[in-house]
């Protein structure tokens, strides 16, 4: 019997806390976004993650920074933004894939 592939679940080990931020800001430099939500993001420096642990620390962050109200525009602006978001913080190009992909399943289930 051959031997079967091996399954990995890739991770990398987020940034630190500054080095989030200031990739976070070359997709958008808005204050409100440097000082309210990407704080949240940051939060998670150092955490090591999969693809889908990234996406989903992302779209966690989105329903805590818009926690308290209803759904609305910057709710969807921000989900939009995710992939982008994943792209400048995830190095690993298997992890980056599988962060999309589960973004993309995300927003999928969400239509």
């Amino acid at each position: 019997m051959g031997r079967q592939p091996m399954h990995t679940n890739p991770t990398i080990t987020l940034p630190d806390h500054d080095e989030i931020v200031r990739r976070l800001l070359t997709v958008n430099d808005e204050p409100h976004m440097r000082k309210g939500f990407y704080p949240r993001i940051a939060a998670k420096a150092g955490a090591t993650l999969n693809g889908r642990g990234v996406a989903f620390a992302l779209r966690l962050a989105v329903a805590d920074y818009m926690a308290g109200g209803p759904p609305s525009p910057m709710n969807r602006i921000l989900e939009e933004l995710l992939p982008a978001y994943v792209t400048v913080l995830v190095d690993d190009t298997d992890v980056r894939a599988d962060a999309h992909a589960a973004l993309e399943e995300a927003r999928r289930q969400r239509e």
